[in-house]
């Protein structure tokens, strides 16, 4: 059953899940779980926990942001993202809730552009019989399965989530590698960074050069 969360939901957890907890030097801590099994391999989720007990729960599945609990003025914690329960409910299509899109955000025309005088065309998956290309395609970044860890960091703690996206998938030329890192800090912020380590297809355009390996930090959100 979908679940459309907002300050009045409370979250449902997984019982008796075998999971693992990873300390951060702040007091915060990861735990780790298994949430189930994906066409492309096995899906975990990652619950962060600072030291006021803000917590942040992201899957391996399309590095997901599926919950998030901070406190209102009273102090109550809630849930406050759009997400699901379960990993098939995401599995049977989501409105991207959460979701890392990509390679690109947004639409593309046709599933047509051209780059350093080639023309490429890409999967279609949206607009009047799918005609254009949205949020990188029929299976983008938001339904791949992503190598993650946790990692300690000062004042909080987080996650990294890494993909390589080879050359030719869902259209794209030359093979990207893209890192997430999502990190709740003990100031009660989550904050997600996005690097694009580059694409390598040979020869390497302008903009692809000056944007190579640097971060580019997508939300800030202060509890």
């Amino acid at each position: 059953m979908r679940r459309i969360q907002s300050a009045l939901f409370t979250s449902v957890i997984l019982a008796y899940a075998t999971f693992s907890l990873v300390s951060c030097t702040s007091g915060g801590r990861v735990k780790v779980e298994p949430w189930g099994e994906s066409p492309d391999g096995d899906v975990r989720l990652y619950t962060l926990v600072n030291a006021n007990g803000v917590t942040a729960k992201v899957t391996n599945y399309g590095a997901i942001l599926t919950e998030l609990h901070v406190p209102d003025r009273d102090g109550k914690h809630a849930d406050v993202v759009l997400g699901f329960d379960n990993l098939d409910a995401y599995l049977t299509g989501h409105p991207y809730f959460g979701a890392t899109t990509g390679r690109v955000a947004n639409r593309i025309a046709g599933g047509k552009f051209d780059l350093d005088g080639t023309s490429y065309q890409l999967t279609t998956n949206n607009g009047p019989n799918n005609v254009n290309h949205l949020h990188g395609g029929t299976k983008g970044f938001d339904k791949r399965v992503w190598s993650a860890e946790a990692i300690a960091v000062a004042n909080g703690t987080a996650v990294k989530l890494s993909y390589v996206s080879p050359d030719d998938e869902q259209g794209y030329p030359g093979t990207l590698t893209t890192h997430v890192l999502y990190t709740l800090t003990d100031a009660d912020e989550l904050r997600i960074e996005r690097q694009e380590a580059g694409v390598d297809f040979g020869l390497e355009s302008p903009l692809m050069a000056e944007r190579r390996g640097a971060p580019r930090p997508l939300l800030t959100k202060n509890g």
